[in-house]
């Protein structure tokens, strides 16, 4: 029976990304690891040719509001004005889950004793590369993240290994239907409130070590400016409500409103229907709107039309704070 096999996770959409799974496979192939890879993207014959096993799934299992969603929220301060600003995304955790599920059956019928479920990105230490080489039966990691008062997240996908007896526990009670459990998951309190929570009620079946220092991913992803703002000019900020945002989010208001901040022009006029409103002064404004048909600016005389965005964007709010 063989050691320990590498089954990578990945998604690789940039070129960038790609050189930095390549690079993370030849560092693994040097120490002699024989590796599985799996990816909801097509992968390069280079890179096929470099590992021992490719799985290619182009499923990619996304999950949307209302069944589960990423929640994200912004706060705003007008003279005595205060906004709240809430936007959710897709829900991205099950993919990695699934990419377990592939990784790990496939791998159980397998000749190995181990199994080192790896982030592509991760940044393999001489520390980390040592587990990797002299595995132990249930190793968990946790994440850097500055974000976070400690300074980082735990349970995190960054780097997990299991025995192959481990392995057989752990992929059966796997479960989607469960992952999406709850009727609010998107609110404080519900059952899961991402996939690494998920995890961690998973683990806790188990018993485990944790690796003692936090590892470092390489490609960090931080989609949150641009999750309120849908200004294509840097001089200022643009945000709105939609009167068609979702009933099942949690608001006080379902006037159609959009927020202009961060406003350092004084050229900048609001297209509402075939209403024209120059926004004077570098002024940072939220206004109610009128049902929309269309919507955009005019920034330098350059029309902007954001209509579609507008009526795409069914999961944002803008509300008042006291």
């Amino acid at each position: 029976m063989k050691n320990n096999l590498i089954i990578i996770l990945s998604h690789c959409d940039t070129d960038h990304k790609t050189k930095v799974l390549q690079d993370n496979i030849i560092e693994l192939k040097s120490k002699g690891l024989d590796i599985l890879l799996v990816s909801h993207l097509p992968v390069p014959s280079t890179i096929q040719s470099q590992v021992e096993y490719v799985i290619y799934d182009k499923s990619n299992p996304i999950i949307v509001f209302p069944y589960r969603g990423m929640v994200f929220w912004k706060t705003l301060r007008f003279d005595s004005k205060k906004l709240y600003l809430q936007n959710i995304t897709k829900d991205y955790g099950w993919t990695a889950f699934n990419q377990i599920l592939l990784g790990g059956n496939l791998g159980l019928s397998l000749d190995y004793g181990f199994y080192s479920f790896i982030n592509y990105d991760v940044v393999l230490t001489k520390d980390i590369i040592g587990e990797l080489v002299s595995p132990s039966a249930f190793l968990t990691t946790k994440v850097k993240d500055d974000r976070e008062k400690n300074g980082y997240r735990y349970p995190s996908f960054m780097l997990n290994i299991l025995s192959k007896d481990n392995l057989k526990k752990l992929l059966p009670v796997i479960n989607k239907k469960y992952y999406m459990s709850d009727a609010h998951p998107w609110l404080e309190g519900g059952k899961f409130g991402d996939a690494e929570a998920y995890f961690s009620h998973l683990i806790s079946l188990f018993e485990y070590t944790t690796y003692p220092e936090p590892v470092v991913d390489q490609i960090a992803f931080d989609n949150v400016p641009n999750l309120f703002n849908y200004s294509k000019h840097q001089e200022f900020k643009l945000f709105f409500q939609n009167e068609e945002t979702h009933r099942r989010i949690s608001s006080n208001s379902w006037v159609p409103r959009v927020v202009i901040y961060d406003n350092s022009t004084t050229e900048l006029n609001l297209i509402v229907n075939d209403i024209d409103t120059e926004i004077l002064g570098g002024a940072n404004v939220v206004l109610d709107m009128p049902k929309v048909n269309k919507i955009g600016y005019k920034f330098k005389g350059e029309f902007v039309d954001l209509t579609k965005k507008y009526k795409d964007s069914v999961f944002s709010i803008i509300n008042y704070k006291e």
